[in-house]
């Protein structure tokens, strides 16, 4: 028993800091509680999901060592897993040990097939996993780990593979919310000219409803010749878990080294949510030409000879006005 009432709170503040987001993002699905379907529930991550057809959880016994899954027969139909939102899924398929017994999974689904198989194949092109050799109990404990990304529902499809009575299904099901990043410029100018500098600022923020994993935010140049220096990113990228309505704040310097268009562009990725971008045009004109100045010019004077007449002329029409 733990006497020491401080170790539990460390260890709280140690999730909360270094992998409570991750956690609350990824949960697995509690196959072994799971009744015959059809069923439905909520993931401790808060997804919820449904499903069609399945048999409770099983493990067959002795001639099939490590197989346990919680399966269906595709007597009773396609067994189809549905989720109330986009997600990421990695699952293990197991129970294929009888002859050409197999599961159709959907496209873009990638397996692994381990290096002991057993005589258990997966065939990229169909989306199909198959044991197509004659009955092996020992093969229905092979396990073949599966991811399929950005998803609503996942299918496994028995018609046609095998007998129609057994049982095949999955040993595990881990779902992973997806978040959604945005991305904004401010302080960018439309218009720059040649030599001008300015300070501006990208901003990349997790719209959620999950956390983005190992986020990153960039400005780059898509086009024309501008600069970007002095680049500071808070917090620094990669972000390990980036809560939602978190977001990574980016200054930087931009520059106009010369003329004409030019297209700045700002992208957010995670592992966890599709890119994002936004872009931003603006114009590089050259500098405005000083304005001439104008010289003074000197206002016409008397000199001294003439100053000299000009008051003689004065005296002498005094004189006579006397």
């Amino acid at each position: 028993m733990n006497k020491n009432p401080i170790a539990p709170k460390i260890l709280m503040v140690a999730l909360t800091l270094f992998g409570g987001y991750v956690s609350a993002q990824t949960a697995q699905l509690p196959l072994t509680t799971i009744p015959n379907g059809p069923q439905s529930g909520t993931v401790a991550n808060g997804v919820v999901w449904n499903v069609n057809i399945g048999t409770a959880w099983s493990v067959p016994g002795a001639d099939q060592p490590g197989a346990a899954y919680y399966g269906f027969r595709p007597m009773d139909g396609i067994q189809t897993w549905t989720f109330s939102e986009a997600v990421n899924l990695k699952f293990v398929v197991n129970g294929l040990q009888g002859s050409g017994e197999g599961v159709v999974l959907p496209p873009s689904t990638q397996c692994s097939v381990p290096a002991v198989n057993l005589g258990v194949i997966w065939d990229a092109g169909t989306s199909t996993l198959s044991h197509p050799g004659v009955y092996n109990g020992p093969s229905g404990g092979v396990q073949i780990p599966c991811s399929l990304d950005q998803v609503t529902s996942l299918s496994l499809d028995g018609t046609g593979l095998g007998p129609a009575d057994y049982r095949r299904g999955l040993a595990s099901l881990e779902v992973t919310r997806l978040s959604s990043m945005t991305v904004a410029f401010s302080n960018v100018p439309s218009t720059m000219v040649v030599g001008e500098s300015t300070q501006a600022t990208l901003t990349c923020t997790n719209a959620g409803p999950g956390v983005s994993a190992n986020a990153t935010c960039v400005p780059v140049i898509a086009s024309g010749d501008v600069s970007v220096s002095n680049l500071v990113c808070t917090p620094q990228p990669p972000i390990a878990a980036l809560a939602a309505s978190d977001n990574i704040t980016c200054t930087f310097t931009l520059t106009a080294n010369a003329i004409g268009p030019a297209l700045l562009e700002g992208t957010a990725t995670s592992d966890t949510s599709p890119a994002a971008n936004t872009a931003v045009q603006l114009t590089v004109a050259s500098p405005q030409p000083p304005q001439p100045t104008a010289t003074p010019q000197p206002v016409p004077t008397l000199g001294h000879l003439g100053l000299a007449l000009l008051t003689c002329a004065m005296g002498l029409l005094v004189a006579r006005r006397r």
